[in-house]
């Protein structure tokens, strides 16, 4: 939202005030529509029932492959210097260097600095408290003390992540992304399926498993993306590596059975040319490692 659609949108809130109810509501439907917003539930083109393919959007599958939680100047804070050029990553100075400075607890300047290996160090939290400290309400300035160590400051380039530069300068990116909660993996992936976290925070089986009948979780007030599909007869399916994504909504496996399959199969239907509409695609979590 710029500037001066906000100060557009003040000006209009204060004028609505003296107005009568029905007056208000229909004075800001027509506000959101001119300015192109549409209500929830709204379709983009109502004379078209919801998931019906056009000539704008010529694609026969949607992929849908969600990675752990990493910044963009972590992966691509580069990549304006490597393949994307109007990619918001990095300011850099006039050797190429990273720019960006935070200041630890004794007022030392940790800059940005290169991973020269896969493997970051142990000094990263995605909690909810950390998270909110490094942000700083906004500042963006407590990285370093929020965690205790320098790691936060730590990137990768084009050397060390070959794969996701060359997807990133092959394929359309965003110049720019911020995740949907500032915490843990559980809550962004809630967000992914249902847009919403529903009350979770962190990365627990608590937010999965209930302790009364029958013990699952109950499912997000407004359903999932799954549901959407299923109600417009889009077809999809969860492959999984070790373990379905879509377990963090247990209702969606106990609805969907039929939906959630290995990865194996994956790669059959691609050969095939049998995929859905919808594929949700899992990495291996490291569960079989974990339970041996």
């Amino acid at each position: 939202m710029s500037r001066r659609d906000l100060l557009r949108a003040g000006v209009a809130a204060g004028s609505l005030a003296a107005l009568a109810p029905a007056t208000r509501a229909l004075a800001a439907s027509q506000s959101g529509a001119s300015r192109g917003l549409r209500r929830p539930d709204s379709l983009p083109d109502p004379s078209r029932p919801m998931g019906t393919p056009d000539a704008s959007l010529p694609f026969d599958h949607v992929i849908c492959w969600m990675m752990e939680n990493h910044s963009f100047d972590n992966y691509f804070g580069m990549l304006s210097r490597h393949g994307q050029p109007r990619a918001d990553g990095f300011r850099l100075d006039h050797g190429g260097r990273p720019t960006a400075t935070c200041y630890d607890a004794r007022g030392r300047a940790v800059r940005a600095f290169k991973l020269h290996d896969g493997c970051e160090g142990g000094g990263v939290s995605q909690s909810w408290d950390v998270t909110h400290r490094s942000i700083n309400g906004g500042r963006m300035d407590g990285w370093v003390t929020a965690q205790g160590d320098d790691q936060p400051m730590a990137y990768w380039d084009h050397e060390t992540l070959p794969f996701y530069y060359s997807l990133a300068s092959t394929f359309t990116l965003a110049n720019r992304w911020f995740c949907s909660a500032p915490c843990q993996t559980y809550p962004n992936r809630r967000f992914l399926m249902a847009g919403t976290a529903f009350g979770n925070i962190s990365t627990d089986t608590s937010s999965i498993i209930s302790t009364t009948s029958p013990f699952i979780a109950a499912p997000p007030p407004n359903g999932t993306i799954f549901d959407r599909l299923h109600a417009s007869g889009i077809s999809w399916k969860n492959y999984f590596t070790d373990l379905p994504g879509t377990g963090i909504i247990p209702t969606i496996i106990e609805k969907y059975p039929q939906n959630i399959v290995p990865i194996a199969q994956f790669f059959a239907d691609c050969a095939a040319g049998t995929l859905p509409a919808v594929s949700f695609v899992d990495p291996e979590f490291g569960a079989l490692g974990e339970v041996g």
